[in-house]
């Protein structure tokens, strides 16, 4: 399997510097509203901050797996990623604590997964790969539209389920 390309596009920094410009204007935020809250229950002011900056680091982790790989890789892969999406949903339903009325996490010792979130973008690279495919049949709605929003409905009922 080839992660990269030989004739891949330079990465876009303007649109990365715009990127980490919002990332610390929310860690800014962050620290500012949650500082009182923060310590009224940990006994610190940055316990949100310190969790902020774990995403932090997850979507930067992220960000470069994504400029790595090619994006053949995840169009080949399309499927199965849906596919294992589509089961943690349906993991949600079944297995998932109820927390404040909600039931919408899959909790893995001290980390947290929200499945819906994974399914969006999942849902994003099925779509991506599935539609160039079915150009020709774009035009016509019992071959072109009727499968996307079927695909579609199954993947928001299953979010919809979730209480």
């Amino acid at each position: 399997m080839r992660l990269t390309s030989i004739h891949r596009p330079k990465a876009d920094y303007a649109y990365g510097l715009m990127a980490l410009g919002l990332v610390l204007f929310g860690l800014v935020m962050i620290s500012s509203a949650s500082a009182v809250i923060s310590y009224e229950r940990f006994n610190s002011n940055y316990i949100f901050v310190w969790r902020h900056l774990g995403s932090i680091g997850l979507g930067i982790i992220a960000w470069i797996v994504a400029l790595v790989v090619d994006y053949r890789v995840w169009q080949r892969y399309s499927l199965q990623i849906l596919v294992f999406a589509l089961v943690l949903l349906i993991i949600v339903l079944f297995q998932a604590p109820t927390l404040s009325g909600a039931q919408r996490w899959i909790f893995l010792g001290p980390i947290s997964i929200q499945p819906s979130e994974f399914v969006k973008l999942a849902t994003v690279i099925f779509f991506a790969a599935w539609l160039p495919a079915r150009v020709q049949q774009a035009s016509n709605a019992l071959l072109g539209f009727i499968p996307f929003i079927v695909a579609l409905g199954l993947i928001m009922g299953l979010v919809l389920l979730q209480p």
